[in-house]
């Protein structure tokens, strides 16, 4: 074993070849301590120190500003058969002239250098395309590095791997290390850790709770980590942090190329920006990329420029899988896809409680964009106030051509949108949205579909869903704050209630959809699925709700209060439900809710023994002011029988007590309308029809033994109003 003496120093020594300071060539083992190799020149390769062969181990030791005018290794060269092992060693501000590699330290081929608390900071190449201006690993080469910075290095022309840079079958570990403030003056790729590729070589890469930060790219690609071809990249409880592209280029946080397999885990890729042109804020994915993500953060990245991906861009068979983990707080200035990009037949599955929220789109989904093959499996999953100033569509999700949507457990909350489209927008031919147990609440479009915008030739199916506060710019249902559907004929939809086989379920709420050809629920749950039966008795509105599901009898054993209108949709067909009060039950509107509304062409249903008290409708309701205590939406069929309508209106609209809608039908017998009215309580100059009773176009109409008294029609038919094409029959009646 050769010892140096402690204290050595060796400087401003200069070599004609190689070695500047030192040149060690042998099979032996090298023991220094505190050794300081400064200011060494040499023509070649091996600023400060060449280690030929044999294994060293420096510790407490010191590698400045050597410099290699023409060769590799400004501070230490290692040749092919040496291993070293430098101990709170400092490698810095050492120089290569040219074109070279590995400013401060170089291993040749199947090297081995393991850095403990070591510093590599400062070191520069100064022209040419170089590599390596930290360090330099080459193929079949190991590093392994432990509580050590890698700063401050710097390619001043084009090159790769200002911190480090990998040659293809290289392996480099890093734990509890940083790599941070490395630059790339010109054209290049990894400003802290670039690396080759070889398909008959594997590259190894793995990072545990480490930092990469502050690196900055002029031009180029992975301004913190460029991951190229046939790579292992796995990185766990680290940090890839406010990385920096000042012109063009793509992959703020890392840029992963085509054929590697990626894994992160409990990691943060936040901050990192592209000044110009480019996509992937925080992470650019190419063809054929796996990249798995678990607990794992992309937030707070930017693209100043053009581009799309703001917090990660993927495209041409990239397959990205997310679990635990959220994309949130990225920014577009313009492009697409404020949180996630997804382009060119990807697949993109994402589980177990992921968030992407709060991100900032400029064109087409503020959250998440999608189009061109992607196939999308999604399970627990929430979007969230994602949104744009100049977002047009999409603010959750924004879905086109050829686009597989498989989504259970989707939740979209509190996105906007300047158009279309709200929480989610699906255009185009070859879209398919299944659509299970998801929820939309309080998203928002300036124009249609606050909820769900879906434009021609698209295919949505939607089993066991919530709506609730979604606006548009139709402030009614049946406008489409929901729902949107730019052509329903040229769409394909599909519906069920999500309940389990022999379980039926209503529903509640109505969905504000437009072109929907049926009403359908706003919220259909799980819990309200129960097996039929073929009677119900009820005491309240929310059982008097649940039970008008399916062809049975419904029984009143109390008045109801109502703190909404009942809904009767019938979109499963429904053809022989009653509902009986038994001439002692009042369904109470408390002068603010409709009393009933009937549902879907076909919906047969009588009411027997019922009366509607003190009910009321305004335009904005469901259905616009028709209607106050009863609504028979267009093709249902109702029969009244010894039911009681009182003291209910539809300001400034139709039907104070009941509206029946075009081509409907109905059948009343021994039924009193008293007191109803359709007054125009706000003076705004409309005046209503029929105050008791309104018949719309081609109504088909009995009414036998019917009591009309005291009703009031602002305009005509005070009592009774008959639209033309109406089939009527009328016996017994007392006015």
């Amino acid at each position: 074993m050769w010892i140096f003496p402690s204290y050595e120093q060796v400087h401003h020594n200069t070599g004609a070849k190689n070695g500047g300071g030192c040149y060690i060539v042998g099979s032996g083992a090298i023991r220094a301590s505190r050794v300081l190799v400064e200011g060494n020149t040499v023509s070649g390769y091996g600023g400060g120190l060449v280690l030929a062969a044999g294994h060293a181990t420096f510790e407490d030791s010191r590698f400045e500003r050597n410099t290699a005018a023409s060769g590799n290794g400004g501070g230490v060269w290692m040749g092919s058969t040496s291993t070293a092992l430098l101990s709170r060693t400092v490698i810095s501000a050492n120089v290569l002239s040219g074109a070279s590699k590995g400013a401060g330290l170089y291993l040749e081929l199947y090297a081995d250098a393991t850095l403990v608390n070591c510093e590599i900071s400062g070191n520069e190449i100064y022209s040419g395309t170089a590599y390596g201006g930290g360090i330099f690993v080459s193929s079949h080469a190991s590093l392994t590095a432990n509580g050590t910075h890698i700063s401050k290095n710097t390619l001043r022309s084009a090159g790769h791997g200002a911190g480090v840079y990998l040659a293809a079958g290289a392996s480099f570990t890093m734990h509890v290390s940083d790599v941070y403030s490395n630059v790339i003056g010109g054209s290049g790729h990894g400003g802290g850790i670039g690396s080759a590729s070889n398909s008959a070589m594997n590259t190894s890469l793995l990072i545990t709770n480490s930092n990469i930060s502050n690196n900055v790219l002029a031009l180029g690609n992975g301004a913190g980590v460029f991951v190229n071809q046939y790579v292992t990249f796995t990185t766990k409880f680290t940090v890839i942090a406010r990385n920096r592209i000042m012109g063009d280029g793509s992959g703020g946080g890392a840029y992963v190329s085509s054929l590697t397999r990626n894994e992160m885990y409990e990691c943060d890729v936040k901050g990192n920006v592209l000044e110009g042109s480019g996509n992937g804020g925080g992470i650019l994915m190419t063809s054929t990329v796996i990249l798995t993500l678990n607990q794992s953060r992309i937030s707070g990245n930017t693209i100043v420029g053009s581009g799309s991906g703001g917090g990660v861009y993927m495209y041409n068979n990239a397959a990205l899988a997310m679990s635990n983990s959220e994309v949130s707080n990225n920014a577009l200035s313009y492009g697409n896809g404020g949180g996630l990009y997804c382009a060119s037949s990807v697949t993109v599955t994402i589980s177990s409680g992921c968030k992407i929220s709060e991100n900032l789109g400029a064109s087409l989904g503020g959250g998440v964009y999608m189009s061109t093959g992607v196939l999308a499996n999604w399970q627990d999953v929430t979007l969230r106030y994602n949104r744009g100033s100049s977002l047009s569509r999409g603010g959750g999700v924004f879905v086109s051509n050829s686009t597989t949507l498989a989504f259970v457990y989707v939740r979209f909350y509190g996105n906007a949108v300047l158009k279309h489209g709200g929480g989610l927008f699906l255009s185009g031919s070859g879209v398919s949205a299944s659509l299970n147990y998801c929820d939309w609440q309080r998203n928002s479009a300036l124009m249609n579909g606050g909820g769900v915008y879906v434009s021609s030739d698209a295919a949505l199916s939607l089993s066991g869903y919530s709506f609730g506060n979604n606006t548009a710019a139709g402030t009614t249902p049946a406008e489409g704050y929901d729902l949107y559907f730019a052509s329903y004929a040229a769409s394909t939809f599909s519906f069920s209630t999500g309940c389990a086989s022999g379980e039926i379920s209503n529903g509640a709420g109505i969905l504000g959809c437009y072109g929907c050809t049926s009403t359908y629920p706003a919220i259909f749950e799980a819990s309200a699925c129960q097996v039929y039966t073929a009677n119900e008795t009820v005491n309240s509105q929310a059982q008097l709700e649940d039970a008008l599901i399916s062809d049975r009898t419904v029984a009143l054993s109390s008045d109801i209060s109502l703190t909404g209108s009942i809904t009767v949709l019938g979109f499963q067909g429904l053809t022989g439900l009653v509902i009986d009060g038994f001439e002692l039950y009042t369904l109470d509107g408390q002068g603010k809710h409709r009393g009933m509304y009937v549902g879907s062409a076909g919906t047969e249903v009588t009411l027997r023994g019922l009366t509607f008290a003190n009910c009321g409708v305004k335009k904005a309701s469901y259905g616009g002011s028709y209607g106050g205590a009863l609504y028979v939406d267009v093709g249902a069929k109702v029969g009244l029988i010894d039911v009681t309508i009182r003291n209910s209106i539809a300001a400034n609209g139709w039907g104070g007590g009941v509206f029946v809608g075009a081509n409907s039908f109905l059948t009343v017998t021994r039924t009193h309308f008293s007191s109803n009215s359709v007054e125009d309580p706000d003076g705004a100059g409309v005046w209503g029809h029929g105050g008791g009773l309104y018949l719309s176009y081609g109504v088909t109409a009995t009414v036998s033994m019917a009591y009309f008294q005291n009703n009031f029609g602002a305009g005509n038919g005070g009592g009774l109003y008959v639209s033309s094409n109406c089939s009527l029959v009328l016996r017994s009646l007392l006015w």
